[in-house]
C-alpha cells in the first residue's frame, strides 16, 4: 500500500513538473486571456460562466507561492506571477489525472480472478498508462494553460476511482461514502466545465444496471422524485419567462404596429416559437405532476401519508397550488407562486420522509451543495451591472432570465444531437484524425516520420478490452460506462463538424448556398476528446499486462516479461515526451502578450479615452488580460465586434465610459438587425455609428421609430442611411472627442463604410474627420508616418531593433512594439501565431510605401526588409507569403534602381531569381521570373544611359 501511494505521488509531481517547465510565462491565445482576466478580477467569462473555476483561480492567484521566481531561476526568462499561479490549477489537476489513472490500474488488478500478474508488472503498467496519457499532444496542451478542460476531466477519472474503491470495500461499514464522494466530485466539476455530466450519467447507469440492490428501493424513488421536481421547476421557469416575453412582444406589435415606420420582425415567427414553448411547458408540467405523484407514493410507502397530520396536508396543498399555477403560467407573479410553492413542498417532503438518512438522500444534498456555486454568477453579475469595475461580464446574467440564458448557452444556439452536422462516418474519421495527432506527427504542422506507438497501443487495447471482460465483469462494465460512455455521450452531444486544418471531406468547406455556413469547426476541437485518447491508452495498458503474462507462461521466466514491458514503457514515454515537447513547450512564448500590448499601444492617449474595435478571441482576450491583470492602457475601450451584436455588451461599453448616447432602456429594445433600403443594418453597425456620432457631438431632430420585441425605440434617421451619407452628415469636418480605431485584424465588412477615412497608426486604423482616399485603388494608403514608425521600432533602425531587442528578448521604452519569440526558431508557433506576422509585415510595407512616395528610398528599403523578416519567419509554406516576399524584394530592387545603385539591384534580382527557381509552384515561378526579367531589362536600359 505504501509503495502504491509513493508511486502515485511521484507520478503526480513528475507530470506536474514537466507541465510547469513547458507552460508559457504569460498569456497565450484563445480563451486563456479571458479566463486569466475574469479570474483575477472576478468577472464573468463566456457561457456557461464556469463560476467554480473563476473562484478557484482567484484563490490560486493569491497563494504566496513564488512560481515566477522558480520558473525564472530554472529557465531564465521573465514570467508573470499571476499567470503561473492560476495555471497551477490545470498543471496540478493534469498531474492528478495521471496519478489516478495509475491507481485505477493497480486497484483493478487486485480484483482480477487470475492472480498470475506480478506486482511489479502492475506498477509498471500503471506508470505506462499514467505517463502515456499525460503526454499525449492534447492532454499536455490542455494542462499548461489557464483553461477548464483538464480541471473538469480529472473529476471523471477520480469518480471512477472512487467507485472502484467502493467496489473493493462495499461489504464494509461506511464504504458508501465513496459513492457519495464520486457524486460530489462530478457535480462540483460542472462549475468548471459541464463536460463532467457525461461521466455522471455513465456511472449512474453502471450502478443502476449492475449494482441494483444498492440503488433500487423506496428511498431511490423518493430521491429521484425530489431531483426531478427541483430541476423541472428550475428549468421550466425559463420556458415560462420566454413565453411571457414573446407574449409581451405580440402585445407590443398589436399596440404599435400602425404607428411606426419600420417593422423589424415577423409576428408569424413569434407564434411559432410560442407554440414550441407551450408544448415544452406542458411536457415539463406533466413531468412535475409525475414527480409530485411519486412523492405522494413515497409518503405512502413510508407510512407518512396521514391526512390527520398537518405537515401532510400542507405538502399536498402546496403541490396542488404549484401545479395549478404552473399550468396557468400567465404572469411573472403566477410563476413565482408556482415555483416557490413547489420548492417548499419538495423541501418539506424531503425532510418529512427523512430521505437524508439514506445515502442517496445524502448524495442529493451534496450534489445540490455542489451546484450552488452556479448562483454566484447571478449575484456577481448583478453587482457588476451597477458597479462596472470589471470589464468582463459576458451575458450579464444579472437577472433570472439572463442567468438561464447563460446556463443553457443560448448565445451559441441550441445543440441538436439528433441531426448530425456531417455524416456520422465522417465524424468518426475526424475522431480518428484527432486521435492520431496525440501519438504521431500532425500532418498540417510537420512532415516528420511518425512513430508507430498508436498502432501498437490500438492492438494492445483489444487485448486489454478482452482481458478486463474475462477477469472481472463488474470492472468491465464500470469502465465501459464510466469512461467509454462518457466519451460517447460527449460525441453525441458535441456533434463535431469537419476538422478545418485537415478536412476528411473537402466539400464540407463549401458554403451552403442558402445559409452561407460551412460544415467545418471554427478551429480544431481535438481538445474535447481527451478522455477518448486516455481510454485507448488505459485499455492498452491492460493489454500490455496480458502480454507480460503470456511471455511468462511461454518462457517460464518472470524477469524477461518484466524487462520487456519496462523497456517498452520507457520507450513509449520517452518518445511521447520527446515528440510532443516541441509542440507544447511555451516557456519562451510571449507572442500573445506582445501582440495585445502592440494593439493597445496603437491608439493615441486621449483625455476621454479611445475606442478600439477588435474582431475575435485572439485579438480581444489577450487585450483583456493586458488591461485587467497588467493594468495597461485601461483608457482604451476595447469593443469586440462579435459581442457588439448583443444588447448587454453595448450597455456595458456605455457603463465603462465609451461614447454611446443611446439610453440603457433604448439599447435594451434594439433588435439584432434592422431592414432598410440599403440592406440590413446589424446591431453591431448601429452601435458603431452611435459611438462615432456621440464622439463628434452629432445632434439631430430627425428620428425614426422602430418597433421591436420590447416596444418602440427612437434612433436618429441618419443611422439607417447609406454609409457615404452618414459620413458626409456626421463625420466630415467634425472633431472626435474620443478617437475611434479599428484593429487591422477586424472583418472588412465591419468598416466598409469608413475605410476611406482611415489613417494607419500602428496596428489600428483611426477614423479621420476627412477623406484620406477617394478611390478603391488607394484605400488604406494614408499612414501617420511619425507615430507608426515610432511604434514599430522606436527611434532605432528597424533591422537594428530586431537584431538587438526582439531576438534578445529585450524591451525598449514604453509603447514601442515588442516582438519577443517571433524570430526565435526554437519556439514553436502554430498557425494562429504565424498569422500575426502578416499583420506586422503589412504595416511595415505601408510605411515603406509612404517613404517611397516621399522619395526616401533608403528608409523605404529598410522597412521593406523589416516586413520581409516577419514573412520569412512564417514556416507554413503558403504561396501567398512567397508572393508578398517577392513583391517586397522587387520594390527594394526598384528603390535601388531609383538610387542608381545598379549593381546592387542586379545582384539582388539574380539572387531572387535563384530563390524563386527552388519553389515548387509552376504558376508562381513563371509569374515571378517574368517580373524579374522585366525588371532586369529595365535595369539594363537605365544602366546604359549616359
Amino acid at each position: 500500500m505504501k509503495v502504491k501511494w509513493i508511486i502515485f505521488s511521484i507520478i503526480t509531481l513528475f507530470v506536474s513538473f514537466i507541465y510547469f517547465l513547458s507552460t508559457a510565462p504569460t498569456v497565450v491565445f484563445w480563451d486563456v486571456g479571458e479566463f486569466l482576466a475574469s479570474s483575477y478580477n472576478l468577472g464573468i467569462p463566456h457561457p456557461p460562466g464556469t463560476p467554480l473555476y473563476v473562484l478557484l483561480a482567484k484563490f490560486f492567484s493569491m497563494l504566496p507561492i513564488p512560481l515566477k521566481e522558480i520558473k525564472e531561476f530554472l529557465q531564465g526568462y521573465e514570467a508573470n506571477q499571476i499567470v503561473l499561479r492560476i495555471t497551477l490549477i490545470p498543471i496540478l489537476t493534469g498531474g492528478l489525472m495521471a496519478g489516478f489513472f495509475y491507481l485505477i490500474v493497480v486497484d483493478s488488478v487486485s480484483l482480477f480472478k487470475n492472480k498470475d500478474y506480478e506486482n511489479i508488472w502492475v506498477h509498471i503498467v500503471g506508470i505506462f498508462v499514467a505517463l502515456t496519457q499525460a503526454f499525449t499532444y492534447s492532454q499536455w496542451f490542455n494542462s499548461i494553460e489557464a483553461e477548464t478542460y483538464t480541471p473538469s476531466l480529472v473529476s471523471n477519472v477520480m469518480a471512477v476511482y472512487f467507485v472502484l474503491v467502493w467496489l473493493k470495500n462495499r461489504e464494509k461499514a461506511g464504504s458508501i461514502k465513496w459513492l457519495i464522494l464520486a457524486a460530489y466530485i462530478l457535480a462540483v466539476a460542472t462549475g468548471i466545465q459541464a463536460i463532467s455530466l457525461f461521466g455522471f450519467i455513465g456511472i449512474f447507469l453502471f450502478l443502476a444496471i449492475f449494482q441494483r440492490k444498492y440503488i433500487w428501493d423506496d428511498y431511490f424513488w423518493g430521491v429521484l422524485a425530489t431531483i426531478l421536481g427541483i430541476f423541472v421547476i428550475w428549468f421550466n421557469s425559463y420556458n415560462v419567462l420566454q413565453y411571457i416575453n414573446y407574449e409581451n412582444s405580440l402585445i407590443n406589435f398589436q399596440k404599435f404596429s400602425n404607428q411606426v415606420n419600420i417593422i423589424t420582425y415577423n409576428p408569424e415567427l413569434i407564434y411559432n416559437e410560442m407554440s414550441k414553448i407551450t408544448r415544452n411547458i406542458f411536457i415539463y408540467n406533466i413531468m412535475l405532476l409525475i414527480a409530485y405523484i411519486s412523492m405522494i407514493w413515497t409518503m405512502h410507502k413510508f407510512r407518512k401519508l396521514n391526512f390527520s397530520n398537518t405537515l401532510t396536508i400542507l405538502i399536498v396543498l402546496l403541490m396542488i397550488i404549484s401545479i395549478f399555477f404552473h399550468f396557468a403560467h400567465g404572469s411573472v407573479i403566477s410563476l413565482i407562486i408556482a415555483s416557490s410553492s413547489g420548492l417548499l413542498a419538495i423541501s418539506l417532503f424531503f425532510i418529512y420522509t427523512q430521505l437524508y438518512k439514506n445515502w442517496k438522500g445524502v448524495a442529493l444534498i451534496v450534489i445540490l451543495l455542489a451546484i450552488v456555486c452556479e448562483f454566484w454568477l447571478l449575484s456577481r453579475a448583478h453587482y457588476l451591472t451597477h458597479n462596472p469595475i470589471v470589464r468582463i461580464n459576458e451575458g450579464d446574467p444579472s437577472n433570472w432570465y439572463a442567468f438561464m440564458d447563460m446556463l443553457t448557452r443560448k448565445q451559441y444556439g441550441p445543440p441538436n444531437p439528433f441531426e448530425r452536422r456531417i455524416p456520422i462516418f465522417e465524424q468518426f474519421q475526424v475522431l480518428g484524425i484527432y486521435t492520431s495527432w496525440q501519438f504521431t506527427s500532425i500532418p498540417y504542422i510537420t512532415t516528420e516520420q511518425s512513430l508507430p506507438i498508436l498502432y501498437i497501443i490500438l492492438i494492445l487495447m483489444i487485448f486489454g478490452f478482452i482481458l478486463i471482460f474475462s477477469e472481472n465483469r463488474t470492472l468491465f462494465w464500470l469502465y465501459l460506462f464510466g469512461l467509454v460512455g462518457a466519451v460517447v455521450g460527449l460525441f453525441i452531444y458535441q456533434n463535431p463538424a469537419d476538422a478545418p486544418s485537415l478536412p476528411v471531406n473537402p466539400s464540407n468547406i463549401t458554403p451552403d448556398p442558402i445559409t452561407g455556413q460551412v460544415k467545418m469547426e471554427v478551429r480544431d476541437r481535438e481538445y474535447f476528446y481527451i478522455l477518448l485518447y486516455s481510454t485507448i491508452i488505459f485499455y492498452g495498458g491492460f493489454g500490455l499486462l496480458e502480454v507480460a503474462r503470456i511471455l511468462k507462461k511461454s518462457l517460464k521466466l518472470s524477469i524477461i516479461p518484466t524487462i520487456v514491458i519496462t523497456i517498452f514503457t520507457v520507450w513509449v514515454v520517452y518518445n511521447m515526451i520527446n515528440h510532443n515537447w516541441k509542440y507544447n513547450d511555451r516557456h519562451k512564448n510571449y507572442i500573445a502578450e506582445d501582440f495585445s500590448y502592440n494593439i493597445l499601444s496603437s491608439p493615441i492617449k486621449s483625455p476621454n479615452g479611445a475606442v478600439l474595435f477588435t474582431n475575435g478571441d485572439n485579438d480581444t482576450f489577450p487585450v483583456w488580460f493586458m488591461q485587467e491583470v497588467l493594468g495597461y492602457r485601461r483608457d482604451v475601450f476595447n469593443a469586440n465586434l462579435s459581442l457588439l451584436n448583443t444588447n448587454w455588451y453595448i450597455k456595458q461599453l456605455k457603463g465603462w465610459g465609451a461614447p454611446i448616447s443611446l439610453s440603457n432602456e433604448d439599447i435594451d429594445k434594439l433588435p439584432v438587425f434592422i431592414p432598410t433600403n440599403n440592406g440590413l443594418i446589424l446591431l453591431r453597425d448601429l452601435a458603431i455609428r452611435d459611438m462615432i456620432a456621440t464622439s463628434v457631438g452629432y445632434k439631430t431632430d430627425e428620428y425614426v421609430s422602430i418597433l421591436t420585441e420590447k416596444g418602440i425605440v427612437k434612433i436618429p434617421q441618419i443611422y439607417l442611411e447609406d454609409g457615404d451619407e452618414f459620413i458626409e452628415e456626421v463625420v466630415i469636418g467634425k472633431e472626435f472627442k474620443v478617437p475611434i480605431y479599428f484593429s487591422i485584424t477586424c472583418d472588412p465588412d465591419a468598416y466598409r463604410d469608413y475605410k476611406k477615412l482611415f489613417i494607419l497608426e500602428g496596428l489600428a486604423w483611426r477614423i479621420n474627420n476627412d477623406y484620406t482616399s477617394l478611390s478603391e485603388t488607394d484605400e488604406f494608403s494614408k499612414v501617420n508616418l511619425e507615430r507608426t514608425t515610432y511604434l514599430l521600432s522606436g527611434n532605432f533602425d528597424p533591422i537594428y531593433y530586431i537584431e538587438n531587442y526582439a531576438k534578445k528578448y529585450k524591451l525598449a521604452s514604453d509603447s514601442i512594439f515588442r516582438y519577443r519569440s517571433i524570430f526565435d526558431t526554437s519556439v514553436y508557433k502554430d498557425e494562429n501565431h504565424q498569422r500575426i506576422y502578416r499583420n506586422y509585415a503589412m504595416v511595415a510595407f505601408q510605411v515603406a510605401n509612404m517613404y517611397k512616395i516621399q522619395g526616401n528610398y533608403e528608409k523605404s528599403n529598410r522597412y521593406f526588409e523589416f516586413g520581409n523578416m516577419f514573412l520569412r519567419a512564417i514556416t507554413l509554406g503558403d504561396i501567398y507569403v512567397y508572393l508578398q516576399i517577392f513583391n517586397a524584394e522587387l520594390e527594394i530592387a526598384d528603390n535601388l534602381i531609383k538610387m542608381k545603385k545598379f549593381s546592387e539591384a542586379k545582384n539582388l534580382l539574380n539572387k531572387l531569381k535563384l530563390k524563386i527557381s527552388q519553389i515548387n509552384d509552376t504558376e508562381f515561378v513563371n509569374y515571378a521570373m517574368t517580373r524579374i526579367e522585366e525588371k532586369l531589362m529595365e535595369l539594363d536600359s537605365l544602366a546604359n544611359l549616359p
